[in-house]
């Protein structure tokens, strides 16, 4: 066998998948309502996960996977690029622009991947000779069966997309839309995976959408290019812009995005990698969203908290409501327009605190949350933007999130007390003052000095939840 793989080849017995069917819900007889799950052989992933580490290791090296994807690459996430987001809408907002966003949707972008495609791209990337053979042996002569309820499918032939539930599967994918972003120098792509997402921004707003559509044009040839197949219906747009600036009427009724000769939806607001963004990035469509999922856990707490100890509530609250208030909080707290709807949802986090602690209503949380190492919504965000200014203080970020800060040294040559803190660059709008850009040095800025000099992100994270934790009295 190893001489079989030293010679590029790959056994067929490594290239067979069972698809397990997961019921998610609806009407069981319905096929659609059911999520196919592909189990490969284990053996398989062991030298998958050898020439895993190879190619990226060689991708890395080269830099070649556009370093605005964010999606199944280390120090990547998405918080990450949600943040690129917000800073390129409010950089357009702080310019007094229109910034448009085009949330594309690809139907099952996994499963329609042409493999002829893919090796002709592997080889552009330099991946040649023997290397190519195991890879082109690698996707060729697949096969899959379902088993269901015990009873197996005849195997049917593969012929077509990256192996599901595979270690080579998502890189492959990425190398495969890795060029989307040549089609166009004017469009800004933000992708995560098979998630597209463009941004443009100009002063004049019918402008800008005359020149999308004529970009537009490009893009629908990359994906018939590549045979790959646009959901038009479930693609929309949103117009970003500051609450004071107004879409002219003309630029709202004639002039529309198109593509593949069919019209996009503009929607006021649209769920981004599980982050609800509106026209404005008020966030309050976002936290409405979250106090409904927070609500119930918090009902669920209330009525088991005679039956249950301390103990299995607070790991209820940590696993069922926690997570909803922590995911990517350093961006919406942070630039919450109407702070009352943070406060009503600090509300329910206290109201959760005292079915826990079995308080009266109006009985004071603060001590409570001291005595329970849990932080408050508002410092849950703070930690989150401490988190992120260390990582960027000490070059732990990808290189243009650590271009976003400098530091006064690289301003002006004085040797001051203030020289090695990070530059306060001005801003002329409240919503882009609030973004990472400005807000995360001013913090930083202000932290106690020891916590600042911690050795590591886990000590330093510590530090700062005790500096944080320790003012609730």
């Amino acid at each position: 066998m190893n001489k079989s793989f030293a010679e590029g080849n790959v056994p067929n017995l490594l290239k067979i998948a069972k698809v397990c069917p997961i019921y998610k819900a609806g009407e069981a007889t319905k096929i659609s309502n059911y999520r196919p799950i592909s189990v490969l052989p284990s053996f398989s992933k062991i030298f998958e996960k050898l020439v895993y580490n190879r190619l990226i290791s060689y991708l890395t090296k080269f830099s070649i996977l556009y370093e605005h994807q964010y999606g199944f690459r280390s120090s990547m996430s998405t918080s990450l690029a949600i943040l690129e987001m917000v800073e390129r809408i409010t950089d357009a907002i702080d310019s007094n622009k229109f910034s448009v966003g085009i949330f594309i949707d690809l139907s099952k972008a996994f499963d329609t991947i042409n493999h002829k495609i893919l090796l002709n791209k592997l080889e552009f990337y330099g991946i040649r000779g023997t290397a190519l053979s195991w890879f082109t042996s690698y996707l060729s002569n697949r096969q899959q069966y379902v088993l269901f309820n015990g009873t197996a499918s005849p195997r049917l032939p593969v012929t077509c997309g990256v192996p599901q539930g595979s270690i080579l599967g998502p890189i492959l994918f990425l190398l495969y839309i890795n060029d989307i972003v040549k089609v166009s120098p004017l469009l800004h792509f933000i992708l995560f995976a098979d998630d597209t997402n463009i941004f443009m921004s100009h002063r004049d707003l019918p402008t800008l959408i005359r020149t999308l559509n004529v970009e537009l044009k490009l893009l629908s040839t990359w994906f018939i290019a590549n045979k790959l197949s646009l959901n038009v219906d479930k693609t929309h747009f949103i117009i970003f812009r500051g609450t004071r600036k107004r879409c002219s009427s003309d630029a709202v009724l004639l002039d529309k995005l198109i593509i593949e000769d069919k019209p996009i939806n503009q929607v006021k607001n649209a769920k981004f990698l599980g982050v609800f963004i509106d026209e404005h990035l008020t966030w309050d469509v976002h936290i409405d969203n979250l106090k409904l999922k927070v609500s119930k856990t918090c009902g669920i707490i209330n009525k088991v908290k005679h039956k249950l100890p301390r103990s299995i509530l607070l790991l209820i609250y940590n696993s069922l409501l926690l997570p909803y208030l922590q995911y990517c909080a350093m961006i919406w707290v942070c630039n919450v327009s109407n702070q009352s709807k943070l406060s009503s949802l600090l509300a329910i986090q206290k109201r959760a605190i005292r079915n826990i602690c079995l308080l009266n209503y109006r009985d004071h949380t603060a001590p409570f949350f001291n005595k329970l190492n849990l932080l408050q919504v508002k410092d849950i965000g703070l930690l989150q933007v401490s988190q992120f200014m260390y990582k960027a203080n000490h070059l732990l970020l990808p290189n243009h999130f650590c271009n976003l800060f400098v530091r006064n040294s690289a301003v002006h040559r004085h040797n001051t007390r203030q020289s090695d803190k990070f530059h306060m660059v001005a801003a002329k709008s409240a919503k882009k003052l609030n973004t990472i850009k400005h807000f995360g040095p001013r913090h930083w800025n202000n932290l106690p000095h020891d916590i600042k000099l911690a050795s590591t992100l886990s000590l330093f994270t510590k530090k700062i939840k005790s500096h944080l934790i320790s003012a609730y009295v």
